[in-house]
């Protein structure tokens, strides 16, 4: 065995450190950092959410974020409403919950919104009892 076990890890300390010093300058590149519980803002705009069943429900209810927007009791054959809520530029995750009467056979929903910049998504929901449904929104 040649040379002293002390230079040999003092050398690979040293190419560890500089190696080290460009890495962590990549990975922390001064981006903002938000404190612990706090959430980012997102820019609330106006939504147009239209709703149409197949089958009258009973009760339905589109909440964001575990806060209820909005519940209907006996909304009839469609519903129509406009709201205020935070949309990223990512979309957002609408949670319907839809009760159908009882012993209802396969029913549907159709939901369409209007997103902020004017454009309309369409997608469906369907169910042979209680729907509970997350929609993404663009």
């Amino acid at each position: 065995m040649r040379g002293s076990p002390l230079l040999r890890a003092l050398v690979a300390f040293g190419v560890i450190a500089l190696l080290g010093w460009p890495l962590w300058r990549l990975t922390n590149s001064g981006a903002a950092v938000l404190p612990i519980g706090a959430a980012p803002t997102n820019p609330v705009a106006r939504v147009q959410i239209a709703l149409t069943f197949t089958l009258p429900p009973r009760k339905v209810s589109v909440a964001h974020l575990g806060r209820v927007l909005f519940t209907a009791e006996a909304p009839g054959s469609s519903l129509e409403r406009e709201m205020e809520l935070p949309w990223p530029k990512e979309g957002v995750d609408l949670h319907f919950t839809i009760d159908w009467p009882a012993g209802a056979p396969l029913a549907a929903a159709r939901v369409r919104a209007i997103d902020p910049e004017g454009r309309e998504h369409d997608k469906s929901i369907w169910s042979a009892g209680p729907a509970e449904e997350v929609l993404t929104l663009p």
